[in-house]
């Protein structure tokens, strides 16, 4: 019976260092263009807030379809609450953007009004690297390998398994040619706004929920 307790124990301790790391710990983050774009993954609201404070940031985009009653969005909710950042959503279901995804999310990183500006997914790998990389195509005029091999370098990419990264990079580069003046990125993000406060069903000039299902 011990080993079999010892054996259940094991894992359940893992779980709960790992929980105590990003509670304290910021998870993937790494600075894209100093000064004015960052990405990460999604944050507990200790390491949230000294990012938004180091950095200076006052946009934060999210990649992610969730709904406001997830408690990671809720967390941020009250984060963004305190702070007064702005929050805009381009809404991705599971780890792949659309080619107009990733568009819509580089052209908010190219607007100026809105940097310095943190851009997160959830893990802060798949649909983080596939924006990053459509900034660079899109508005710095990088070809999809060089924009690959950026975002293939990050300590927690995997370029041998993560051919679908890949191939959405090089159709992005395909469909896209790169802006002469990133000043015109004002298409509006899906669910501009601020986070409603807890119970509040949201209105004009509000945050809006999404109609996602509880995506991670």
């Amino acid at each position: 019976m011990g080993l079999a307790l010892g054996s259940v124990a094991a894992p359940l301790a893992g779980y709960s260092a790992w929980q105590w790391r990003d509670e304290f710990f910021e998870k993937r983050v790494a600075v894209v263009e100093p000064g004015r774009i960052v990405r990460g993954a999604w944050q507990r609201p200790g390491p949230l807030r000294k990012i938004l404070a180091r950095e200076k940031i006052r946009t934060i985009l999210t990649l992610t379809a969730i709904r406001k009653d997830d408690p990671k969005y809720v967390d941020q909710a009250e984060v963004v609450r305190e702070t007064g950042v702005d929050w805009l959503f381009v809404p991705i279901h599971g780890s792949y953007a659309t080619v107009a995804q990733m568009a819509q999310a580089a052209e908010i990183l190219a607007d100026p009004r809105r940097g310095p500006i943190f851009f997160h997914c959830v893990a802060g790998h798949h649909r983080s690297s596939q924006v990053h990389a459509a900034y660079r195509i899109g508005h710095e005029g990088w070809t999809a390998e060089r924009a690959w091999a950026e975002v293939a370098a990050l300590p927690w990419s995997r370029p041998r398994t993560d051919l679908e990264d890949r191939r959405l990079i090089e159709a992005y580069a395909s469909a896209h040619h790169p802006r002469e003046d990133a000043s015109d990125a004002n298409r509006p993000a899906a669910n501009v706004g601020r986070p409603p406060a807890p119970g509040d069903g949201g209105g004009p000039g509000r945050g809006r929920g999404l109609d996602a299902p509880g995506l991670g």
